[in-house]
C-alpha cells in the first residue's frame, strides 16, 4: 500500500512541476526573450524575466513535419515584480513565431508584441529614407490623381525589419524593408482594389505595387488603419496580403509556402 503510495505522489509532483514554468518545443523560450526585449515589461518587473513557481494553463503541441502550436498563461517575474503572462505561438519549418502576447501586472495590460517589435526597430539603424519628394519608380504616377478618386487621402510609407521569412529567395531574417501605399486611380474608395501596395525587402520585391498589388485599404478620415488582399499568385498574380498599422505587423503569404511577416515602426 505505501509503495502505491509512493508511486501515487510521485506522479503528481511531476504533473504539478511540469505545470509550473513550460519550456516545451522552445516556445517557452521564444516567448520569454520577447517578453525580455519590451522595455514597458523590463520597466514593471525589472531585468532577467522568467517564468516563476505557480500554477501554468496551456499546452504545446508538435510535430514532426516541424509544425506546432502552443498556447500559455503562466506566472512570471523579474528582478522587482511579478505578474501574469499569456501568450499564443505557431511552429513552421521548426521555428516558432509569436501569434499573441499579454502581460498582466496589477491590473496593467502591456502589448508585449507591438511594445517589443517598436523597441527593435527604433534600437536598429533606420532603413535609408528617399530623397525628398521621391517616389519609387514601380509606383510613380503618370497622372495626377485627386483625393476624390479613394478614401486614403495620399501616398504612405513606412519602413520596417523582416521577423519572419519563408520560401523567399534573398530575404532573411532581420533585413530592412519598406511599405509603399497610395490611391489606385482606377477604382472607387468601396472598391476591393481600392489602393496600390509595394513592399521590398533590399534589392527584392515581395508585393508588387506595379502591374499588380491591388489591394484595400480601411481608413478614417484619410488616414491609413489597414490593408488586405486575401488571394494569392494563382488567383490574381500577387500574393495575399494583411496590414494592421496600428500594431504594425505586415504579412505576407503566397503559393509555396511562401511566408514573410514584418515588424513596421510605428
Amino acid at each position: 500500500m505505501r509503495r502505491v503510495l509512493m508511486v501515487l505522489l510521485v506522479a503528481a509532483f511531476v504533473i504539478v512541476i511540469s505545470q509550473l514554468v513550460p519550456r516545451c518545443g522552445g516556445a517557452y523560450d521564444v516567448a520569454i526573450d520577447r517578453l525580455n526585449s519590451c522595455p514597458a515589461a523590463v520597466d514593471l518587473l525589472g531585468e532577467n524575466i522568467a517564468g516563476r513557481t505557480g500554477i501554468a494553463c496551456g499546452s504545446t503541441e508538435t510535430h514532426g513535419s516541424g509544425w506546432g502550436h502552443s498556447q500559455w498563461t503562466m506566472p512570471v517575474g523579474g528582478d522587482h515584480g511579478h505578474g501574469s503572462f499569456q501568450w499564443a505561438a505557431e511552429r513552421h519549418a521548426g521555428q516558432w513565431t509569436i501569434l499573441r502576447a499579454v502581460l498582466e501586472v496589477d491590473g496593467q495590460s502591456v502589448d508585449v508584441l507591438s511594445c517589443a517589435d517598436a523597441a527593435a526597430v527604433d534600437s536598429s539603424s533606420a532603413a535609408p529614407a528617399p530623397d525628398a519628394g521621391s517616389t519609387p519608380p514601380s509606383l510613380a504616377p503618370d497622372v495626377h490623381i485627386p483625393k476624390d478618386l479613394g478614401a486614403l487621402a495620399g501616398a504612405v510609407e513606412k519602413h520596417g525589419k523582416v521577423r519572419l521569412a519563408e520560401g523567399v529567395d534573398g530575404v532573411a531574417k532581420g533585413d530592412r524593408c519598406t511599405l509603399f501605399v497610395r490611391p489606385n486611380p482606377a477604382f472607387p474608395a468601396s472598391s476591393p482594389h481600392n489602393c496600390k501596395i509595394l513592399v521590398s525587402c533590399g534589392e527584392h520585391v515581395v508585393y508588387d505595387g506595379g502591374e499588380n498589388g491591388d489591394a484595400h485599404c480601411k481608413t478614417a478620415a484619410g488616414e491609413l488603419k489597414g490593408a488586405s488582399d486575401s488571394r494569392r499568385s494563382a488567383a490574381d498574380g500577387d500574393p495575399d496580403l494583411a496590414l494592421i498599422l496600428d500594431t504594425g505587423h505586415l504579412r505576407i503569404r503566397d503559393d509555396g509556402e511562401v511566408d514573410v511577416l514584418i515588424s513596421l515602426a510605428h
